[in-house]
């Protein structure tokens, strides 16, 4: 069975819409657009290698995005190497 994120979508769908998207979205829209679902959906809690995926993101472009929204205090890296927001 699939996995389903919390919205209701099968990840596997997600992911290969998003590599579709991926080639033509600059990294400020995927800043905005990752911080988005993490506003969208309380308590979203993905690894780096989920992130990635359910993006469709490549390696340098995935780094930079985590990078910068943890440099930014908006996420925050676990224990267990998830990103979940800062404030939660």
């Amino acid at each position: 069975m699939p996995y389903r994120t919390r919205i209701g979508g099968d990840l596997h769908e997600r992911s290969r819409q998003a590599e579709a998207m991926a080639a033509e979205i600059a990294v400020p829209d995927w800043l905005q657009l990752i911080r988005g679902e993490y506003l969208e959906i309380p308590g979203l809690h993905l690894t780096r290698s989920q992130v990635q995926r359910l993006w469709g993101l490549d390696d340098v472009t995935c780094d930079e995005v985590v990078r910068t929204l943890v440099d930014a205090r908006f996420l925050r890296r676990t224990r267990s190497d998830a990103y979940v927001r800062a404030d939660a």
